[in-house]
């Protein structure tokens, strides 16, 4: 922004602190009755009312966005005028000195006559015979071709100087009229009407946007010029000066045109937008006469032919521009635009705050989607529109994030991230074929709809292991069908129902069950039901939630080397509670348990096991298959902490349920 702009802005009263200066000041928006303090009643058009601080500063924006433009031209055409007319000069003070009279070749064509007449009185010839000199003293020397080619060259290098000098001009009327104005703000606000009415008045942004057409009118004649030049020296050269030129103006002209035809064409002029549009129209208006003759031909001159004569457009650039993008809010073309420009901003900005600003854009343009009755419609463009698998992504994230066990159903309605994915699910579920999230629904390439399942297998990660049932539920329903056949944890590949009940997820798994979302009878690759997966990890109350769904999950066994029963597995794994409900619930006891256990001291740990196990009714004395009892393990092994707790331990009186201290040791990949 210029000073003289600056210095005005700074004694505009009771202002407010403006923008940074990298700041595009066009795109300024204040809420004025924030900025600036309301007048006492009376004063609301004194001098300095607000009303006048108002109009400065929107003046103060619409100067400098006009005026920068001025400016840009203006520079523009000073530096190019300059190079340009040096380059013209160069070529003028060589082809101009064909214009002088050639004294050589007069003189060399006065002494051939004289030659001749010298010969003709030696051999007797009459003088008259002798043809008299075509040049003499004062003749031009010059041709037709010299002329053209100079009369270029000398227009050329006018034109451009005259472009740098009314460029120069224009330099100071802009000056003139940002010149800055004392006085108070209604002043300065009167007086900056009064000359911009004069710039209008006067077409002062019509002169300036004119002058780059001098500039090219200029490079025209010489380019003309030049061919004409270089058609003396060889044809070989000339052609190819001709064909450059040719193609250089064709070019020219077809950029004048194009935008006229192509609204989005960035070779425009604006100044020439309206002599595009004649252009055009004249194009049409031929088209529509040939067709209207030729039909008039084919009827023998006795039907009138009914034709649509074009109309000639009076719209300025702007308005066309503006047409084009805001004629139908609701068409598929201009919501296009909208989720195009969105794309825009999430890709080309660094910051990482614009995220949220924009997906919160994507959700409230979904929302007007949806009130207008337009999901349908529109799910075309969801599904193709990268816009909308990055929404997914970001979301999807988020919501992981937000997981906890006070979400309510209420936040579903409320929350922007749930209503986000609830409008770009609904469209798709909605459809014959019943598409998903989990699905390739709103990607193109596997690895952007696995990049999206990843994201829902951690936000269910994330529900399930903070139990959010709420968040677990609009999971299921966005992936359906497809997601109850997701694997968790990321190691073992562990199902859905299997996942819930290691993190004690009781709640979730009961939602799945009542559902049909998943069988209670599913098995994961070792054989191993979710009540292994809740005894494993101690989860007495998800243990008794399934046995009292299926109570046969209990004898189911594993297919790995040693088949495991749930009770198995909490043995293994210490989890004395779950061991105990499972034989209270008829568990068939493995006689040789206090045997496996004495044999691996990761297992038994100090007897603390060795002692849980004796208190649910094992007996130390019994004989494995090779007739060894457990106090023989432990004595073969060298443990004799096992052995002296299996000899001496006296069994204790245990309440049902009551738990006692242990702390578990998860066995992987039993």
């Amino acid at each position: 922004m210029s000073s003289h702009f600056k210095s005005r802005s700074s004694v505009i009263p009771n202002s407010a602190s403006t923008p940074s200066s990298n700041a595009n000041i066009g795109a300024r928006v204040y809420d004025y009755t924030d900025k600036y303090k309301s007048d006492k009643p009376g004063e609301e058009i004194e001098e300095n009312a607000r009303v006048w601080s108002v109009y400065l500063d929107e003046a103060e924006s619409h100067d400098a966005d006009v005026m920068q433009g001025y400016r840009t031209i203006i520079d523009g055409l000073l530096v190019f005028a300059s190079l340009f007319s040096a380059v013209v000069t160069t070529f003028v003070a060589q082809t101009s000195q064909a214009l002088a009279p050639d004294y050589a070749q007069v003189t060399a064509v006065l002494l051939l006559e004289n030659n001749q007449l010298l010969r003709a009185a030696g051999n007797s010839t009459t003088l008259n015979d002798i043809p008299a000199a075509s040049l003499h003293p004062g003749s031009h020397t010059y041709s037709s071709t010299d002329v053209w080619v100079n009369g270029f060259f000398f227009t050329s290098l006018g034109l451009s100087l005259s472009t740098a000098l009314l460029s120069v001009l224009a330099k100071q009327w802009i000056q003139a009229y940002t010149t800055i104005v004392p006085g108070g703000a209604k002043t300065r606000a009167l007086i900056r009407h009064f000359r911009f009415q004069g710039t209008v008045k006067w077409k002062l942004g019509e002169i300036i946007e004119s002058l780059p057409l001098i500039l090219h009118g200029s490079v025209a004649l010489f380019l003309i010029g030049l061919a004409l030049y270089t058609s003396q020296l060889s044809s070989p050269i000339c052609g190819v000066v001709v064909a450059i030129t040719c193609f250089t103006f064709l070019f020219y002209l077809g950029t004048l045109v194009l935008p006229a035809v192509f609204l989005d064409c960035p070779y425009r002029i604006s100044f020439l937008f309206p002599l595009a549009q004649l252009a055009l129209y004249a194009f049409h208006l031929m088209q529509c006469a040939s067709c209207f003759l030729w039909q008039w031909l084919q009827s023998g001159f006795v039907q009138v032919p009914k034709m649509q004569w074009p109309a000639l457009s009076a719209k300025s650039f702007k308005s066309a521009e503006n047409d084009a993008i805001f004629l139908d809010d609701f068409a598929l073309k201009h919501c296009q635009y909208i989720c195009d420009t969105l794309y825009w901003v999430l890709n080309f900005s660094s910051n990482q705050s614009i995220k949220q600003v924009v997906f919160e854009g994507v959700s409230g343009l979904l929302f007007k989607w949806r009130s207008m009755g337009l999901e349908s419609s529109q799910s075309l463009l969801m599904s193709k529109h990268d816009l909308f698998r990055h929404s997914i992504l970001f979301t999807l994230d988020k919501l992981a994030e937000m997981a906890s066990p006070s979400t309510q159903q209420d936040d579903v309605i409320w929350n922007p991230w749930f209503k986000l994915i609830e409008y770009v699910w609904r469209p798709f579920y909605r459809q014959p074929e019943g598409k998903s999230l989990w699905g390739s629904s709103i990607a193109h390439k596997e690895e952007q709809w696995k990049e999206i399942q990843h994201l829902i297998k951690t936000a269910l990660d994330r529900a399930i292991t903070r139990k959010d049932h709420v968040l677990f539920r609009c999971l299921l329903k966005w992936g359906h069908p497809g997601i109850q056949d997701a694997k968790l944890d990321w190691a073992q590949d562990v199902p859905l129902l299997h996942y819930s009940a290691w993190k004690g997820a009781t709640e979730i798994i009961d939602y799945m069950l009542d559902n049909k979302v998943v069988d209670i009878n599913q098995h994961d690759n070792q054989g191993r039901t979710a009540l292994h997966w809740a005894a494993m990890q101690n989860q007495l109350d998800t243990v008794i939630a399934i046995v009292d769904r299926e109570k046969s999950l209990i004898h189911v066994r594993t297919n790995t080397h040693r088949t495991l029963t749930a009770l198995d597995t909490a043995v293994l794994n210490g989890n004395y509670d779950v061991a105990r409900y499972l034989l209270a619930e008829g568990a068939e006891r493995p006689p040789d348990a206090l045997h496996l256990v004495t044999a691996q001291p990761l297992l038994w740990r100090s007897g603390s096991v060795i002692r849980a196990l004796l208190d649910l009714g094992w007996n130390r004395k019994v004989e494995d298959a090779e007739g060894r009892t457990p106090i023989d393990v432990a004595y073969n092994g060298g443990f004799v902490e096992a052995a002296d707790c299996l000899e001496h331990y006296q069994t204790a009186s245990i309440q049902p349920y009551m738990t006692v201290p242990l702390t578990p040791i998860v066995v992987r990949g039993t």
